[in-house]
């Protein structure tokens, strides 16, 4: 990913700097794009030629808001621009990758992309125009509601702290050098006979898969499977059970309650609301949450700093459950998958030394290393065919693990 990206601006100021220097095309109109490409249309000296988005055909005709700039396909501009910089006005870094390949290959060789810091930057510098002298007033009714909203947020950040440590302080590198698993859901989980030696860390159903034995166990969404946690209390592994305070319809629909954490003597959790933000300590930040708890597991993985992580029943596929219940919509795949694809670009940045392995991989194939059991193989003869990598516990397992 950083051969096609050369740049991740982090200020509207590095924005204006690069308008100024070289022709650039933006490439998005949501949110971000409507505050940042008028702002940037507008300041001295910019170079800023024009905009486009995935959906723009290419003899579509018009321009952007109010700043005259002209909308067109992405090539439409590399046929008149070939030199151009394409610059992705999102914030959202799970759409990073798909606009960055389709950018790459029409031809672009210059492309940056800003990150989640500058829609704050933008936020910040449009209130200041919104307090102008006619808005004072408005803005003074609204200020004890911010206040309010500000008191909160300063409480939840002393409770991840004093929560996460408590929770995760004690594993922070503890499988360092080691190989963990982390155990999904889906229907590959069937073909996967346990690695030994290895820490095992399931989510949700996992726990009561027979051939499964769990070392660690996450789960958050209660309101939809209540009756999951009944059971939870009688089984010995470390528990991770997610509480949730950033909305009332997310802590209805998600946080579990009091009672069956302590009940099941579970740690306690917090997931970040909005996808576009990770960090690497989960003693004082949220786990990363992407619209599903199988990333907070996988945080926590990469939090014990191990040299590889199997990922095994993470199938990102319309295809149910190892047993036999629902799953997700094309929809929710699509959007998992492109998840998978920032984290990866995550741990490319921050954690380097970890390799990933998809067992099995469905929906994943392609994305990390992936590695097939024989037992899946004989199911699918086409990937031996192919020239699959078939997983051998001898390299892993006893060999590795310890």
């Amino acid at each position: 990913m950083n051969d096609i990206i050369q740049k991740f601006l982090t200020s509207v100021a590095e924005a204006v700097s690069v308008c100024r220097s070289n022709d650039v095309i933006a490439y998005g109109t949501g949110k971000v794009g409507k505050l940042l490409i008028p702002y940037l249309a507008q300041s001295t000296g910019s170079r800023l030629i024009g905009v486009t988005n995935s959906h723009i055909a290419m003899d579509e005709v018009g321009t952007f808001e109010d700043t005259g700039l002209p909308i067109r396909s992405p090539e439409f501009w590399y046929e008149k621009y070939p030199e151009a910089t394409i610059m992705i006005t999102t914030s959202r870094p799970d759409y990073y990758l798909d606009i960055a390949q389709i950018g790459w290959g029409i031809g672009f060789r210059n492309i940056i992309c800003i990150e989640s810091l500058v829609e704050k930057d933008i936020v910040s510098i449009q209130l200041n125009t919104l307090v102008s002298s006619k808005n004072r007033l408005l803005f003074e009714l609204l200020l004890p509601n911010v206040g309010a909203y500000l008191v909160d947020q300063m409480c939840i950040a002393n409770q991840i702290r004093d929560i996460h440590k408590a929770s995760f302080a004690e594993f922070r590198e503890c499988h360092k050098n080691k190989s963990v698993v982390v155990v999904g859901s889906g229907p590959t989980l069937n073909y996967y006979s346990q690695l030994e030696h290895m820490p095992h860390i399931g989510v949700n159903s996992t726990f009561l898969h027979p051939k499964i034995k769990l070392d660690y166990f996450f789960a958050r969404d209660y309101a939809s499977r209540s009756s999951l946690y009944d059971d939870l209390k009688n089984y010995n592994f470390v528990k991770f059970l997610g509480i949730v305070e950033w909305t009332s319809e997310a802590q209805e629909i998600y946080q579990v309650p009091e009672s069956v954490i302590m009940e099941s003597q579970a740690r306690r959790f917090i997931t970040q609301p909005r996808k576009e933000y990770i960090h690497c300590d989960i003693e004082h930040y949220p786990v990363m949450g992407l619209g599903s708890i199988i990333f907070g597991a996988f945080h926590f993985a990469l939090f014990t700093m191990p040299k590889q992580i199997f990922l095994v029943g993470c199938d990102c596929a319309p295809t149910g459950h190892y047993d036999g219940s629902g799953g997700v919509d094309d929809a929710s795949v699509n959007e998992f998958v492109n998840s998978w694809k920032w984290v990866k670009m995550f741990i490319k940045r921050y954690y380097p030394s970890i390799e990933v392995i998809s067992i099995n991989p469905v929906g994943l194939k392609g994305v990390f290393r992936d590695v097939y059991t024989e037992s899946y193989v004989e199911a699918h003869p086409e990937i031996r065919q192919a020239g699959g990598e078939i997983l051998n516990k001898e390299n892993y397992g006893s060999a590795q693990g310890q």
